[in-house]
């Protein structure tokens, strides 16, 4: 106990016990100690929150190009999923080296839900396996859009993103976060899961979050969460762009492997209702009229006379149409059932509460505004595309006026 108490006044510059009795007898003890001090060199020591600051900062890769040093930043994920079988093989032959167990990346949306829940406590690639998940979870949910399988979990996945910690959160390698800024992080990332999962399966998801806002017995910071997030995703499936969001950009690194090249084109030539299944000869076609066309153009047969238009700036131009029919689509047909639904939980909640919106506590006026401030959200995104837009206009002025 001296020896500990010592090791601790050396680290802190301070005593762990203060008591007289204690500190005459530690005196005592450590006396035949502290001579052999002089015989060693002085090895300097630094406080705890020293030596924590240095665990926790993280280096960043050097990389020399051109004779010029550059500081690059590392990737945010911080496992591996590929397999290194070099680095296992040599201690195979060893019975007392454990072997190390490789975490793959999932495929299926069954997997991603055992990742996100493993338990630390319980699976030792538990680590591993959050790591991986929170990397691709957002993509990977983004891939799935339409799909069975995501209308399959899409419950059980917003239950997993709503109760989760930050357990394995990846973070950036060169930057030294504090506990805030990993809350923050984690609880953005959080907000994006939960978009991507309402943007891919809006009805299911819408009706659960509501099902539930009602009846589960959340924490207001959750019902603020909740109401953010649809909000936010009627604002993406408007057709409006948020780069706050995560996962909305590379959803490559979670996709399965294409055919290559002219292979995987033909087999979509083939899906499409235009060419009537002839995608596969048009192939051969396409080329024979372009090298007919490069030919004629060489001796000046047709110079300035658009002769043939690219496929690519028909499907890029059918694209836009389908996005903007998409859009106008959901603002008609679900945008708007969903704002009367939440005006109408609004009113109910009003009859109830005389008048007073939701009643919990000291936190009514914040959770009160944030709603109304997400049924504003919510009415923007109508503007000027809805076909209800008069109806829902006048349900905003009651909803202010009566808020006023």
């Amino acid at each position: 106990m001296f020896i500990a108490d010592f090791i601790y006044t050396k680290l802190n510059d301070k005593e762990m016990f203060n008591i007289p009795d204690y500190s005459k007898r530690k005196a005592l003890f450590m006396s035949p100690l502290m001579e052999l001090q002089k015989e060693f060199a002085d090895v300097e020591f630094k406080s705890i929150d020293d030596v924590v600051c240095t665990i926790r900062s993280y280096r960043s890769i050097t990389l020399v190009q051109s004779e010029e040093t550059q500081l690059v930043d590392e990737k945010p994920l911080m496992v591996d999923i590929s397999c290194d079988s070099d680095a296992s093989d040599s201690d195979l032959d060893d019975p007392s080296v454990e072997r190390k167990v490789h975490v793959t990346k999932p495929v299926f949306l069954k997997d991603l839900l055992h990742y996100l829940l493993s338990d630390p406590q319980k699976d030792k690639t538990a680590f591993e396996k959050r790591g991986i998940a929170f990397s691709i979870g957002i993509e990977m949910v983004r891939i799935k859009k339409g799909m069975p399988e995501l209308t399959f979990y899409i419950t059980r996945l917003i239950d997993a993103a709503l109760d989760m910690d930050s357990t394995g959160f990846p973070l950036r390698s060169n930057n030294t976060l504090t506990d805030n800024e990993v809350d923050s992080a984690f609880n953005s990332w959080k907000l994006s899961f939960m978009i991507a999962l309402c943007t891919s399966d809006f009805e299911n998801a819408i009706d659960y979050l509501l099902k539930m806002f009602l009846k589960q017995d959340w924490s207001i910071s959750t019902r603020i969460k909740v109401l953010t997030c649809i909000g936010l995703s009627c604002r993406e499936l408007s057709g409006k762009h948020d780069d706050f969001i995560w996962g909305k950009g590379d959803l490559q690194k979670v996709k399965p492997k294409n055919l290559r090249g002219p292979g995987h084109e033909a087999f979509l030539r083939l899906d499409s209702k235009e060419l009537n299944g002839r995608g596969i000869v048009d192939v051969a076609l396409e080329e024979r009229e372009k090298k007919m066309i490069d030919a004629l153009e060489a001796v000046g047969i047709g110079e300035g006379k658009v002769v043939r238009r690219s496929r690519k700036l028909e499907l890029d131009k059918q694209d836009n149409t389908k996005n903007n029919t998409v859009h106008t689509t959901f603002i008609n047909k679900k945008l708007s059932k969903l704002y009367f639904s939440m005006v109408a939980l609004w009113e109910d909640v009003n009859i109830l509460t005389h008048g007073t919106g939701f009643n919990v506590g000291s936190m009514s006026e914040h959770l009160n505004s944030h709603y109304v401030n997400m049924l504003s959200m919510i009415y923007s995104c109508a503007v000027p595309s809805c076909t209800v837009l008069v109806d829902m206009s006048i349900e905003q002025i009651k909803i202010l006026i009566g808020v006023s």
